[in-house]
């Protein structure tokens, strides 16, 4: 009986846990987003991903938001993945990551290829 007692103890504590709320807020559009997007996530899929990809998840949708602010002016380019955007704003976003990347260019003197 002790046996089985331990084997199920190991079990539990080696199983995946999952999370029941993301590490931050994302609202209805975002989830509008996620369900268009290659990763095709909703509300409940979203915490069954690892708390490592619940992260970048995060990440990404912090930084959608960032460009749909700022657009071209966009000051800060953090990591993302695009799995996590849809059709529309993962070409919105590779603009405003663009420009920033000229812009940061031609404030170093270096060419810039339009």
């Amino acid at each position: 009986m002790r046996k089985i007692f331990c084997n199920i103890l190991i079990v539990l504590a080696t199983a995946p846990t999952f999370a029941d709320e993301l590490p931050c807020n994302l609202t209805a559009q975002d989830y509008m987003s996620l369900s268009a997007s290659d990763a095709k996530l909703n509300q409940t899929s979203a915490l069954t991903i690892s708390r490592e990809d619940q992260n970048m998840l995060c990440t990404t949708r912090y930084f959608w938001r960032k460009v749909e602010h700022d657009g071209s002016a966009l000051n800060e380019v953090v990591l993302y993945d695009p799995k996590y955007l849809s059709q529309n704003e993962k070409i919105l976003v590779e603009e405003a990551v663009n420009q920033f990347m000229k812009r940061k260019l031609a404030e170093k003197g270096l060419p810039v290829i339009n």
